[in-house]
């Protein structure tokens, strides 16, 4: 009788972790995260690119109708969510480009040379990207 109620009572409590979604809650978190605050909002650019140290960033340039932009930024180590401006401007070593600040301080830097995109950081680390479409963003997203 003791073992019965034991198996019983084990089943009961596996039940309760399948149906109530306590073995993936984060999943749901990234999920309402990215939500939060990419509501309504359109995908822009999308870059994932590696630098030759190997690291790793993946940056998500988006825009919503009230003309708010938002910066999704991916280390590979942690991830943030924050308002940004652009500033265009032209160089003889990269031609046009967009520098990105968050805050009112410039953090990247924006290029094509080539047909190759390229994030440039204010500590001129050089990531060679590519383009991610808006797919590809919310699955990176979804795991965050």
């Amino acid at each position: 009788m003791k073992k019965r109620i034991v198996k019983i009572t084990g089943m009961a409590l596996t039940l309760m972790v399948l149906f109530t979604g306590a073995l993936a809650p984060n999943k749901a978190y990234a999920a309402d995260e990215s939500a939060k605050y990419l509501k309504g909002a359109k995908l822009e650019i999308g870059l994932d690119g590696t630098n030759d140290a190997g690291a790793e960033v993946i940056i998500g340039m988006y825009s919503n109708k009230k003309g708010d932009k938002i910066l999704y930024i991916n280390d590979g180590k942690n991830h943030a969510y924050t308002s940004y401006t652009t500033q265009s401007g032209y160089s003889a070593d990269v031609g046009n480009y967009q520098d990105i600040y968050v805050n009112d301080a410039p953090i990247y830097r924006y290029c094509v040379i080539n047909k190759v995109p390229y994030i440039i950081t204010d500590t001129a680390d050089m990531f060679t990207c590519q383009y991610m479409d808006a797919y590809e963003m919310s699955q990176i997203m979804s795991y965050d």
